[in-house]
């Protein structure tokens, strides 16, 4: 009756770990993917388009001063997006490496705890076969 009130217990005390659902791990793999896939579907940023917009309105008028003010508008808007494309693929650098970090201090330690606690059992069994032989 109150296994499951002792099991959220040990895992809030951290001496028994939950294990994900499936369903739960491929819902986060899908919302993952589809940001990804919706981030390089937007290759040009606001600001680029904007900087195509001045381009042509440059390259349309005959008014220098004008043409002059808009390929100046043009230049600090390219760099802008520029920017923008950096700091976002930084933003996806830092991303990928908090999660690779995280994962291999929590999750791969337990993996090879539990590697290890199998080579264990297993020496256990052989030196029982091998005395149980004798």
């Amino acid at each position: 009756m109150f296994r499951r009130l002792k099991q959220n217990v040990m895992v809030k005390l951290d001496m028994a770990k939950q294990t994900e659902s499936k369903s739960d791990v491929a819902a986060i793999m899908k919302a993952v993917e589809s940001m990804i896939s919706n981030f390089k579907a937007t290759g040009m940023t606001p600001t680029d388009s904007i900087a195509n917009v001045c381009n042509g309105l440059a390259a349309k008028t005959k008014n220098k001063k004008f043409n002059k003010v808009m390929k100046n508008v043009e230049e600090a808007l390219q760099e802008i997006a520029k920017t923008e494309r950096l700091t976002a693929k930084r933003v996806e650098l830092k991303f990928i490496e908090s999660w690779s970090k995280t994962w291999l201090s929590g999750n791969l330690k337990i993996y090879l705890d539990d590697i290890n606690q199998l080579k264990k059992r297993r020496l256990d069994k052989d030196g029982l076969a091998q005395s149980a032989n004798k």
